[in-house]
């Protein structure tokens, strides 16, 4: 009953996408802070998130794994997120979230 709930509250939202992230990192990672307390979640970051994206998200941590899994990537990214863990000085500073 609380998915079904938590779906019609999506439905009546802003649409999770990745064009909805804040291109600031500080701002880019509270945005998905807020949407890994969703049930949906893992669902959500597998469906929106190339790979290459998620090992950005890793390595922002300042998690230096180098898996190619979404299933791997995106349990580990939801809990730093979950956590509230910080981005690093380096990924602060490239200014824009998911710059190389």
């Amino acid at each position: 009953m609380r998915n079904d709930t938590q779906n019609l509250k999506l439905k009546n939202t802003t649409p999770i996408k990745k064009s909805n992230i804040p291109k600031d990192p500080i701002l880019g990672l509270t945005q998905l802070q807020i949407w890994a307390q969703l049930d949906i979640a893992e669902e959500l970051f597998s469906k929106i998130f190339l790979v290459n994206e998620l090992q950005w998200l890793l390595w922002a941590f300042g998690d230096n794994m180098n898996n190619k899994r979404k299933k791997n990537l995106i349990p580990l990214i939801l809990e730093h997120l979950k956590k509230g863990t910080s981005f690093s000085e380096e990924a602060i500073l490239k200014g824009q979230i998911f710059a190389v």
